[in-house]
């Protein structure tokens, strides 16, 4: 194969998994250490064992792609954004006015974009966990 035929193979296969709007259900067998966050309204945990930092961030943000966010239009940081996955209202992050936090993440150079960190929790053994763009997290219902 040609590296332009591979190439292509891996960017549709790259734009599959990204485009993937079917939840993955994991069971986990033990309560984990999270991270509890809000993403519009949402209160979710995410596993402190696959996040690696976090930092303030605020708008504007410059589109990449439909569930991805910059920094600046040249920069390396990829954040991802939820809220469709989550079928919550779409938020402009390119308004001055937004204010939250990225998470980054252990295993991809990306991080998850969320307005409010909630402070640590422990999951339940009853909690169904699900997989966006490889970050696993589960919703906390109140």
């Amino acid at each position: 194969m040609a590296s332009t035929e591979d190439d292509s193979v891996l960017l549709g296969y790259l734009s599959s998994l990204l485009t993937s709007h079917e939840p993955v259900v994991e069971p986990i067998e033990e309560p984990l250490a999270c991270l509890k966050v809000d993403v519009g309204g949402q209160a979710l945990l995410l596993p402190l064992s696959e996040l690696s930092g976090m930092q303030a961030v605020c708008g504007p943000l410059v589109r990449h792609s439909e569930h991805m966010w910059r920094l600046n239009e040249y920069g390396d940081d990829v954040f991802l954004d939820m809220r469709q996955e989550l079928d919550l209202q779409a938020v402009d992050y390119s308004q001055r006015n937004w204010t939250g936090h990225s998470l980054k993440l252990k295993q991809l150079k990306q991080a998850l974009l969320v307005d409010a960190i909630l402070g640590p929790q422990k999951s339940t053994n009853h909690q169904i966990w699900q997989k966006f763009n490889g970050v696993r997290y589960t919703l906390v219902v109140q």
